[in-house]
């Protein structure tokens, strides 16, 4: 449906897809030509190289880990397991950590599966700016669940924006929406 719409096609001519039969998919749709691409099923991520008009070269992650495993008897699960998300975020992380070795400017947005207060949060954006925290106002939140995607807000942060040292967000909005249990997250870079 994405390639379909003129609308979407005419605001974002370069895009790239990763679709998952699950919902861990990923897409990136660019105003701005791409000059690499790359797209991973497993863990489920896009590397793109973009190009802006007015700044060099970004290379543009698009990252889903798998959301933790919840455990307990029922429906109502009373622990997560995490094992497979953090292996996920550590064999993206390797490859973010090559570019930024690399010396190039990067952003990674998506969904981590993640808040601020687990340990994988600060393993997955270490040396990394989190535009929330650079620029945001409120708590950010980002998530709820399907029954509650009526609400014009969110309950947790697990969607982000973040980028290279070189790269400090200047604005950022979070809108939600009934269209999705996530809300939509931007960020403005000077």
């Amino acid at each position: 449906a994405l390639t379909t719409n003129r609308t979407i096609g005419l605001t974002y001519p370069y895009h790239v897809f990763a679709p998952s039969g699950d919902a861990v998919g990923v897409a990136l749709l660019s105003r701005w030509p791409i000059l690499e691409q790359q797209a991973w099923h497993h863990p489920s991520y896009i590397r793109a190289v973009v190009q802006p008009p007015t700044f060099d070269e970004v290379v543009v992650y698009v990252v889903h880990p798998v959301p933790p495993q919840g455990t307990g008897p029922g429906p109502l699960p009373l622990s997560f397991d995490t094992t497979q998300r953090t292996d996920d975020q550590k064999m993206i992380r390797a490859a973010i950590d090559s570019d930024l070795a690399a010396d190039r400017s990067v952003v990674v947005m998506g969904d981590l599966n993640t808040t601020e207060r687990e340990p994988a949060y600060a393993d997955f954006t270490a040396g990394l700016n989190d535009a929330h925290l650079d620029a945001g106002i409120g708590p950010g939140l980002t998530w709820r669940p399907d029954e509650l995607k009526s609400l014009p807000f969110g309950l947790f942060r697990i969607d982000y924006i973040l980028s290279s040292p070189d790269l400090m967000a200047n604005q950022t909005a979070v809108k939600c929406t009934a269209l999705s249990d996530h809300c939509m997250v931007a960020a403005a870079y000077p």
